[in-house]
């Protein structure tokens, strides 16, 4: 299911519906989101939502809200033009990527690859 108008964005991220979050790198000063297949590149700032918590990247609970979405499924991705991505799982958990243009470290918000080749998200 796609929310919101279909960009070429919405289209490549409804690739991950009903694919599982199967693992979460932590590089140096990025994520890496796997999925069954396909991979985002996360250099933006990341808030994960569930239930009545929300937790943001630097705060000291992050790793685990962000690993505990491991193996959920997604349910539905949404692309919001200049404020964020959102990949929502079957419980109504959620990650969000900011795309708000002070939250950009560098030109780059984000890199999605899939089936199709990968995509950026830029400034």
């Amino acid at each position: 299911m796609l929310i919101g108008p279909p960009t070429y964005f919405d289209v490549a991220l409804s690739e991950l519906h009903g694919n599982q979050l199967s693992s979460v790198t932590f590089v140096q000063d990025y994520l890496q989101l796997h999925f069954d297949g396909p991979l985002i590149n996360v250099l933006n700032p990341i808030l994960v939502a569930s239930g009545s918590s929300i937790t943001r990247s630097g705060e000291s609970e992050f790793r685990n809200r962000i690993c505990e979405q491991i193996a959920k499924k997604i349910e539905a991705t949404t692309f919001m033009d200049s404020a964020y991505v959102r990949l929502q799982f079957e419980d109504s958990s959620y990650i969000e990527i900011s795309l708000k243009a002070e939250d950009y470290i560098g030109p780059e918000a984000l890199n999605f690859c899939g089936n199709g080749g990968c995509s950026w998200i830029v400034i």
